[in-house]
Parts: structure tokens; sequence; C-alpha cells
């Protein structure tokens, strides 16, 4: 923030758009799971309980990941900001 150029601002909007663009991110790989739920809700009735099993367990393996690496996301770029706000 030495630099006279630079307004107190840009780090914070700077911050925003990185959360936004990763909680959109977030949104869209995150659908496939909520889709194979509503999958595995409607053919518990026709297919075994093995089929089932299997895309409960790729349903939440996809959240997971998801998460972890949203997280992950956002502490890198937390990280990153915060360096750039007090140079």
């Amino acid at each position: 923030m030495n630099n006279s150029n630079n307004k107190w601002w840009k780090p914070i909007v700077h911050f925003a758009a990185h959360v936004l663009s990763g909680s959109i991110l977030f949104i869209i790989i995150g659908a496939p799971a909520v889709g194979l739920s509503l999958l595995v809700s409607f053919l518990k009735a026709y297919v075994s309980a093995f089929t089932i099993n299997v895309l409960e367990f790729l349903e939440h393996f996809i959240l997971i990941c998801d998460v972890f690496l949203f997280i992950v996301y956002l502490v890198t770029v937390t990280y990153k900001d915060i360096k750039e706000w007090f140079k």
C-alpha cells in the first residue's frame, strides 16, 4: 500500500471477485452431486442396492472433493490477497 496510485479498495474488490468466481465454480461442480442425489432417490425402487450404493458413494465423493477444493481455493486466495494488500 506504499504506492500512491493504488486505491485502498482494489485488493478488497479483487478478493470479492475471487470469492464470487470460486463460489460460482463451487455451484457448477457441486450440481452433479445434487443431480446424483435426485437420481438415486428416483432409482431406489428400480435398481439394485449395489448400484444405489455406488451412486451414493460417487455423490458423496464429488461433494466432499468440491468442498475441500473450495476451502483450499479460498485459503489460497485470502493469503495472496492479504499479502497484496500489505505490500
